[in-house]
């Protein structure tokens, strides 16, 4: 594969594949499996059609701009309050939950009762990458998301054997109040499902990445939408399989009742993994926002970057599914109303 299309379309994955991933199990098995996995396919579809339209929007407009600056020049001020804010919810929202998720399983991997300061140190760590600039963001990127890909394989084969076909149900499992909050169900699961999927705003590094070859940028969307797809089937066939009525809000813990314990370490130190590499592309795309579209300085645009989730960690202490739900719920449905207003003010104004 040409690097430059390898670079492009990891960008696009890991920014895509993030804490998400262990909700999506629970959020496909409320449903039922069949029910389940249409509903991620028919999300995924949407969300690559919205990719697609918002590629085109991106090559017609010069200059280097994210979500809030292509608003600005197509629909005005309206269009980049509208973009600030689903930018925001969602990046801030994704930063938020790998911070709270991170430090719980770094805790259960080193049998230490000390989330919210694993959290920090996590933290602390991706951050400091992230302001290191692009080079060293993606060269990490490259590296986690070939050990992601390994882990789940890795993962995928000691589950195995404890697979049984009777937890795959095909029918609607019914919601308990006690597993979420009743006033969580109207978005679920397309809100956990837009989250985990939609990555508009790596679209505008991956083109700048493959911006004097066109086509490789279209085949990069592609593999960038399509390939997170498989791994979430793979990843939540297994944990279904294993788990059944039991599988968890977050896959790992659901697993504890059946695998051993090493084994199950080994699955949250494949969620560090993965989370260290979408906060570090979100992150360092978030800065690049407040640099591109509000005109700050690298320092500037780095505290901004990052400042709003740890406040929001360490005062809230919010819980992590409902994160992902909101955010999902809230972003993907204003990201995907205003590229399309986007695209058609674009096609009338070029």
């Amino acid at each position: 594969m040409n690097f430059k299309l390898l670079r492009a379309t990891t960008i696009i994955i890991t920014t895509t594949i993030g804490a998400g991933i262990y909700a999506v199990p629970f959020a496909i098995n409320q449903n039922g499996i069949l029910v389940g996995i249409l509903d991620l396919l028919i999300v995924g579809t949407f969300v690559y059609v919205l990719h697609r339209l918002y590629l085109e929007v991106i090559l017609k407009t010069s200059g280097e701009h994210q979500l809030a600056g292509y608003g600005e020049i197509y629909l005005g001020k309206i269009g980049k309050t509208l973009a600030i804010v689903s930018l925001f919810t969602g990046i801030y929202g994704a930063l938020l939950a790998y911070t709270i998720k991170s430090g719980q399983f770094i805790a259960l991997i080193s049998n230490q009762p000390y989330p919210v300061l694993f959290s920090l140190l996590f933290f602390i760590i991706v951050s400091t990458i992230i302001f290191l600039g692009y080079r060293i963001v993606s060269v990490f990127g490259i590296i986690l998301l070939g050990l992601t890909i390994s882990l789940i394989g890795l993962i995928s084969l000691i589950s195995l054997p404890h697979l049984a076909l009777s937890n795959f149900q095909p029918l609607v499992y019914p919601v308990r109040a006690s597993r979420l909050h009743p006033s969580h169900f109207f978005f679920f699961p397309y809100g956990i499902f837009l989250f985990t999927l939609m990555s508009d705003v790596a679209l505008p590094e991956a083109v700048k990445t493959l911006h004097d070859s066109p086509p490789l940028i279209k085949k990069a969307i592609f593999l960038g939408t399509s390939i997170p797809i498989i791994i979430y089937l793979i990843f939540s066939l297994i944990v279904i399989g294993v788990c059944g009525k039991l599988t968890s809000t977050d896959a790992i813990s659901g697993l504890l009742v059946f695998l051993p314990i090493w084994a199950v370490k080994l699955g949250a130190f494949m969620g560090i993994i993965i989370m260290t590499t979408a906060f570090l592309s979100l992150g360092y795309i978030l800065r690049k926002v407040w640099q591109w579209d509000f005109g700050l300085s690298k320092p500037l645009a780095f505290v901004l970057a990052v400042l709003p989730p740890l406040l929001l960690f360490l005062l809230e202490n919010p819980d992590f599914i409902n994160v992902l739900n909101l955010a999902g719920a809230l972003t993907g449905g204003f990201t995907g109303i205003l590229i399309i207003l986007l695209y058609i003010k674009a096609k009338k104004i070029i």
